[in-house]
């Protein structure tokens, strides 16, 4: 059951360029087809994580600490080398591709493109 506050919430959140996907708090968020957001209630999950996923989060947790752990000049020139070689992705989303991809030589050739080091070590 929404309450008045819910409904607020969902009316005013798109306004100030909140433009959350997936949960928050006890909604579930997406966006729809035509660009709406669409909130439901997030129901409790009926069955334990397989080894699967908990391996993936793990995995994706390990990825965001490496991130963490980056200089501030290394990340900045992971966000400058996605923005320069026109990604339509973030330099985050570049490091946590080449993160679980380690797809060395398509990370040479955005160097190359680009004239920033993403990989230090040689």
């Amino acid at each position: 059951m929404t309450t008045n506050t819910d409904t607020r919430l969902k009316n005013f959140a798109p306004f100030l360029g909140f433009n959350a996907q997936g949960n928050l708090g006890p909604f579930t968020i997406y966006v729809n087809k035509h660009r709406r957001p669409v909130w439901y209630l997030t129901r409790p999950q009926l069955e334990p994580p397989s080894p699967a996923r908990i391996h993936q989060k793990n995995a994706l947790r390990a990825c965001a600490l490496a991130w963490q752990w980056l200089l501030p000049e290394t990340k900045a020139n992971w966000l400058l080398a996605a923005r320069r070689a026109g990604l339509r992705i973030s330099g985050y989303n570049l490091f946590t591709w080449f993160f679980f991809s380690h797809d060395r030589p398509t990370i040479e050739t955005i160097e190359r493109l680009t004239g920033i080091d993403l990989l230090d070590v040689p």
